[in-house]
């Protein structure tokens, strides 16, 4: 199996070589460029390459053309097809000769990422952009064609150089992205994406450490629809809100600021915000405002002290959720003054979990529901339309899915997959969270939002979306089949065109479980049949 796959990338090499050479230096070339399943399929491809050659062009894939390194400006591209995307696109902008036809698919994720990169690299270069989806025409596609080739009619080939030479020009310059609090300038301002109460906790941590560090207020209107100005195509609506977040703070910011945006090894969209912010600010002339941009996955290779903090703030973070919304401000507050007198310990949660289980007990309730779904959604109420806070105020629990519980399973699923990047002092804060965690539970009895059995998550992950990454979506998955046992319903909430919420909501019909669940995906506009959904639910569980 190997040998013959090694003999086709032979071939394909060979036969790209033998494409190349057939190039002239003063010949207009065209190349298209999308996934290799984008260019090869025929229906997919709309037609356009024998369209273009019926019109006498020549006509190039983005696999006949060679390798380049963009690790420079684009660190952790963690899609292959996305490497060689844009690394097409690189030299199709360094070379005067070759022009790029850029099919993307409605609704991908990756996509929504790459027509920005894709964009920022051709920069003032022409280039033709086909979103496809299954009602695409063909009609529209080929007139599109037409009218680009068209465009570009008036502009006469140069004298090419070299292939080899606009492939040593192409790693560009390094994007301005740190990976660590601890390179940002004394004194810069470092803003947190706005997820209540993990981002005020945060803040309040950096803080201690001497960061003048602070949460971003909740997203406004305002700030939704400045973000809505640099969108092109679906891109999540998480994402478009972040922006307009980040620009809106920008726009009102005197002094040296920074904006904290994790990112993961992947695969999901989110993963690539950091390097989407990077390239809108660019574009607006911010170069110097810093993206700090920490992996997720390396959290708990920090010492102990440190790892350990992280874990208990993020425990934090679940109570404050868990308690009735008038306690919440208060709690928040113990917290900060907790983390400010370095007393944020493992007693003090398990004394908070406590008076929490009393002030739940005296509280009369409806219907007790879980909320799972995109992080991003369910801790910034603007991203929901406030759904989430309309149905605790109509006298209902929810009891949203626990972060630090997410994370745990989270860097439970790094540790597995990479033993040899995760030595021992990883393995011990991972079990010390897991311990902070049994214990908070403990304390809070029937109202714990926490599963009895941690590694069994693992397992009904394992069981229904194997291998998946991206958004927790494993953590999702396995919590959609093993949630406490006595809540009533399931409410998932994402973006629009998430594309694991997409993914979730279609497999959660084959998964075994007996609670009834609701999807909700949310675009920023207001749907009036979104409260109707959830009032239907609610009375029928």
């Amino acid at each position: 199996g190997m040998q013959a796959f090694h003999a086709f990338e032979q071939r394909l090499e060979q036969d790209s070589q033998k494409i190349l050479a057939e190039l002239r230096p003063d010949e207009k070339a065209f190349v298209l460029i999308s996934k290799i399943y984008g260019v090869a399929d025929p229906v997919l491809n709309m037609g356009i390459p024998g369209k273009l050659m019926d019109m006498g062009c020549k006509v190039l894939n983005f696999y006949n053309l060679p390798e380049t390194d963009l690790s420079a400006r684009h660190p952790n591209m963690y899609w292959p097809f996305g490497v060689h995307i844009l690394e097409s696109a690189q030299l199709v902008k360094n070379h005067p000769n070759l022009y790029a036809i850029f099919l993307t698919h409605h609704c991908c994720g990756p996509d929504s990422m790459l027509v920005h990169f894709f964009r920022e690299i051709m920069d003032n270069k022409p280039y033709l952009n086909i979103e496809v989806d299954e009602h695409s025409s063909d009609v529209g596609v080929i007139t599109r064609v037409e009218a680009f080739v068209n465009s570009l009619s008036k502009i006469k080939p140069a004298t090419a150089a070299p292939m080899a030479d606009y492939v040593e020009q192409a790693n560009g310059p390094k994007a301005n992205l740190k990976t660590r609090v601890a390179e940002l300038a004394h004194g810069t301002a470092l803003y947190l994406p706005h997820l209540f109460p993990y981002s005020q906790i945060f803040a309040g941590v950096l803080k201690q450490q001497g960061i003048e560090a602070q949460a971003l207020p909740l997203s406004s209107q305002a700030s939704v629809d400045l973000g809505r100005k640099h969108t092109m195509t679906s891109e999540y609506f998480s994402g478009t809100a972040l922006l307009g977040d980040v620009l809106e703070q920008v726009n009102n910011n005197g002094g040296p600021s920074a904006f904290l945006i994790p990112q993961s090894e992947g695969a999901e969209a989110d993963g690539q915000y950091n390097r989407l912010l990077r390239t809108i600010l660019d574009e607006q002339g911010n170069r110097d405002i810093d993206i700090v941009a920490p992996f997720l996955e390396d959290a708990l290779q920090e010492p102990a002290h440190l790892a350990g903090l992280i874990c208990r703030a993020l425990l934090a973070g679940d109570l404050i959720n868990l308690a009735p919304i008038p306690n919440q401000p208060a709690m928040l507050r113990q917290v900060l003054r907790l983390n400010a007198g370095d007393g944020l310990s493992l007693e003090a949660l398990k004394e908070m979990a406590a008076g929490l289980k009393e002030d739940l007990q005296g509280q009369n309730r409806g219907k007790r529901i879980l909320v799972l779904g995109e992080p991003a959604v369910i801790f910034n109420d603007r991203l929901n339309n406030f759904c989430l806070k309309n149905i605790r105020e109509q006298g209902h629990s929810l009891v949203l899915s626990p972060l630090s519980e997410a994370m745990c399973l989270f860097w439970q699923d790094y540790l597995n997959q990479n033993p040899a990047k995760a030595g021992r002092e990883y393995r011990e804060n991972l079990q010390a969270l897991e311990q902070a965690i049994q214990a908070v539970s403990s304390c809070l009895g029937d109202y714990s939002p926490f599963a009895n059995d941690l590694n069994g998550l693992a397992r009904k992950a394992d069981q229904s979306v194997g291998f998946y990454a991206g958004t927790i979506g494993r953590y999702r998955a396995a919590k959609l089949t093993g949630g406490p046992a006595n809540i009533d319903g399931i409410i998932t909430v994402s973006s629009t065109y998430e594309n694991t919420g997409i993914a979730l909501g279609i497999l959660h019909k084959a998964f075994k479980n007996g609670k009834p669940a609701l999807n909700l995906t949310f675009d920023g506009n207001q749907d009036e049949n979104d409260q109707a959904k959830i009032q239907a639910f609610i009375h029928y569980l």
